[in-house]
Order: structure tokens, then sequence, then C-alpha cells
């Protein structure tokens, strides 16, 4: 009896270590498997512990430490062992203090103070210029470990957005050279303007052009505040500009209506995409006739005039603005004249002032524009927009613009020389 309840035990013991070794196979096998699939990621991967301490690292962060080690240091390559977070703060070098950030957006993480940390940061070497992002977060496993740490190379994305900037600071420097450098200088009319742009390119513009004995002048607000809508403006100016250029000999009265008309042509000719548009104050003054002619082509709010003792009156005009809808309907862009009078003061603004919130969510509005001005509506361009931009600048307070801001100013005195 007693040797067959060896048996049974030795049988059941076989069983036992059987299946053991089969846990023990399907184990390793997953280990495997989960090292074959971090080692085929291109992010160099380390797997942390709760001090700090480096448990784990694939093939991407070997290799790349083999490729950037002196030949001294290559057994320690792997940096296994190493505590991750003192190896950040007691980095020295010109990236020392974006080490030291890393190290402490680590710690967060494995304490449990954020869920997430990342870090974009230059890597370079003697031979190329890379970037890395940095990423931290928990580890959801079991085992004695507390977070994942991956360095991904941006360097592709870095240098494309590399190329974008210096696109975009070459747009912002067209820009601002075909900005106006000077007033006109006219007798009997002052002039000023204000621009500033709510990105680093913007999408408003304006510009004068003297054609004899009239002055042209124009206000756009374009889609966009990039590279196209840079081309927008220039492709606005120069053809204004050739429409003068093809008529250099006219005479008595320029027709807005045609100009907007060949303007818009050519628009259609361009083929731009759809959502591409011009809004468009654009005027000119007659200085024999004494007046002033203008349309509004898409501008939401209406110009303003002042005049000594009266509120501010709104020129109503109003059509819709250069876009591919032109191609669909047919548009009479009807001119507004206004006879000039001495002390008259024309005030011309993009959306960008009206629309612009604070922090409470107000809208800075046409009526708060309009209180100003009844007790400025006397004074020259100049000072009355430095005065709109200090009560936008109180309304505002540390808010970003929303929205380039650009103003247009004129005033018409029979007593200026």
């Amino acid at each position: 009896m007693t040797n067959l309840n060896n048996s049974e035990q030795s049988e059941e013991n076989n069983n036992e270590c059987e299946h053991c070794e089969r846990k023990l196979k399907e184990l390793n096998s997953a280990k495997k498997l989960v090292q074959s699939t971090i080692d085929s990621l291109s992010a160099h991967i380390a797997v942390l512990d709760h001090k700090g301490e480096i448990k784990y690292t694939n093939k991407a962060w070997r290799n790349f430490g083999l490729n950037n080690t002196p030949d001294s240091k290559k057994q320690e390559l792997d940096m296994i062992g190493y505590n991750y977070i003192d190896v950040c703060k007691n980095a020295t070098g010109f990236s020392s203090s974006g080490a030291k950030d890393a190290g402490e957006g680590i710690r967060e993480v494995i304490q449990g103070e954020s869920e997430l940390f990342t870090m974009e940061y230059p890597c370079h070497s003697p031979e190329e210029k890379r970037w890395f992002l940095l990423r931290v977060t928990p580890y959801q496993g079991e085992g004695p470990y507390a977070a994942v740490v991956s360095h991904e190379n941006i360097t592709e994305r870095k240098e494309s957005e590399l190329r974008l900037e210096k696109s975009l600071e070459r747009g912002r420097q067209l820009h601002e050279q075909f900005l106006p450098r000077e007033m006109p200088d006219i007798a009997g009319f002052e002039f000023a303007a204000h621009f500033e742009p709510a990105e680093k390119l913007g999408g408003d513009f304006y510009d004068f052009i003297e054609f004899g004995d009239r002055l042209v002048f124009f206000l756009s607000d374009v889609s966009g505040h990039d590279l196209s809508s840079a081309m927008l403006n220039i492709f606005l100016r120069e053809n204004i500009n050739s429409y003068f250029l093809s008529n250099w000999g006219m005479q008595g009265e320029i027709s807005l209506s045609l100009l907007m008309d060949f303007v818009t042509e050519r628009f259609i000719q361009e083929d731009f995409p759809p959502d591409f548009f011009i809004c468009l104050i654009l005027g000119v003054i007659n200085y024999n006739k004494m007046t002033l002619k203008f349309i509004n082509a898409g501008m939401q709010f209406y110009p303003l005039l002042l005049k000594k003792k009266q509120p501010p009156q709104p020129l109503k005009n109003s059509h819709m603005p250069i876009s591919y809808l032109n191609t669909l309907r047919e548009i009479n862009y009807e001119e507004k004249c206004i006879s000039l009078e001495s002390d008259m003061t024309f005030l011309f603004f993009t959306d960008g002032l009206i629309e612009q919130k604070n922090e409470k969510g107000e809208m800075f509005g046409v009526e708060r524009l309009k209180q100003l001005l009844t007790c400025n509506n006397n004074i020259a361009p100049g000072k009355i927009l430095a005065r709109i931009n200090n009560k936008f600048a109180e309304f505002i307070q540390e808010q970003p613009l929303q929205d380039d801001l650009t103003l247009l100013s004129l005033r018409y005195s029979k007593n200026s020389r």
C-alpha cells in the first residue's frame, strides 16, 4: 500500500514539474515576444523602477549608445542599473538645463504627480543635427517597474518646421517690405495707419497709389495668416498697380467698379482654391472735385465718418468679397461718393479691432469704438489711432490678438497746408 502511495505521489510530482516547465516556457516565450516587439520599435526605450533606476532598454536604445558613446565607455552603453533621474540632474554642457527639466518630469511621472511628460530637445552630433521627443508614461504592467521612457527621433519633422519657419519669416519680411514706408504728403490732408499682426505673418494689408490729382487707397483682409495670405496681398497690390500702369493716360474720374472688375477677373483667372478670399475697402480721393469714393467688398463692419460735434456716422456700403463665388454670380460693385468738407475724418478698419475679446469673453465692439470717437472726433488721425490703440490695449490686457489689427484714418481740413 505504501509503495502504491509513493508511486502516485511521484507521478503527481512529475506532473507538477511538467506543468511548471510548461508555464516557464510560456513565460519565457511571452518575455521574448515582448522583448522582440519592443526591440522592433524605432524609439529608444528604457523601463525604470520606482527609484528611477534603468531596468531594461531596447535595441534602438543600445544601438544609439553604441554609435554615440566613446570606445572607453561602450560597456556601459545600455545604462542598465543607472539612475536616469540622477543622470539628468547631473548633466553638464549647453543642454544641461533641458536635461534637468527632463529629470524632474520623469520624477513626477514615477511619483504619480503626472500621467504624461513630453519634451522636445536637440541632440546634435558633430556630423548632423538631430532632435528628439522625450515621452514618459507610467508603466502599466506587473513587476517592479514604474515608468517607460522613450526618445523618438523627430529630426525630419523638426527640419520641416524650421524650413516652414524660414519661409514664414521671408513672407513676413516681404509683407512688411510692401507696406507703405511713409504716409502720403498732400496739401489739406493728413493720414495715419497702424498694422499689428496677430501671428508672425498677417493677413491684413493697406497701400496708397498717387495717380495725377487723385489718390487711390485700399485696406484688405485676406484668408489665412501664412504664406497664402502674403501671396494674396501681393497679388492684390500688383494687380491694382497693373491696372493703373495700363491706364496711365486716364483722365477724369477713376471708376472703382471697373477696377474691382479687373481685379476680380484676374482672381478668377488664377484659379485660387475655394477657401481663398479677399475682403477689401477700395477708395479714391479726387483733389480737384474734393470727393472721396469707396467700395466695400466684404468688410463686415462699416467705415466711420467723424464730424465735429456729431456722433460717428457709419458709411454703409457692402458687397461680396472677392472669392470663387464671383465665378457663380455677377457682382455689380457700387461706389459710395462723399463730398469732402473741412474737418472731415474717416476711419477704416478690419474686423480684428471689433471682434477682439477680453478675458471675460466680451467683444471690443462697434459701440465701444463709437463712444471713444464721439469724444475724439476733431483731432488728427495719428492721435485718433493712438487713443484707439490705448483703449484697445486697456481692454484686452494680457489676452493675445485673435486677428490682425489694422487701422487707416484720413482727415481733410481747409486750414491744412
